[in-house]
């Protein structure tokens, strides 16, 4: 699975922190392949623990829907491999 050996690699490179966006509101589900998905890493199948921090980006271009798009800071010791 993707997000497994994504953070692990990011642990072996030496990296301390992981920040990225996240959707805080989203649920994730599969789209036609080509579309873009909006990603919540705290549910399944990724269940990352609550971010150190975390900051709504306020993108409203998308009418709306994308207004929960933020970047989020997790410390990579913190992600643990066995939740997901």
């Amino acid at each position: 699975m993707m997000p497994c050996r994504t953070t692990a690699n990011f642990k072996r490179s030496g990296a301390v922190y992981l920040i990225t966006t996240t959707y805080t509101k989203h649920s994730n589900r599969d789209i036609v392949t080509g579309s873009f998905r909006p990603i919540n890493l705290q549910r399944p199948p990724f269940n990352f623990p609550e971010p150190l921090t975390i900051v709504n980006e306020q993108w409203y271009p998308s009418g709306g829907r994308e207004a929960d798009r933020s970047v989020a800071l997790w410390k990579l010791e913190e992600l643990d491999a066995s939740s997901y």
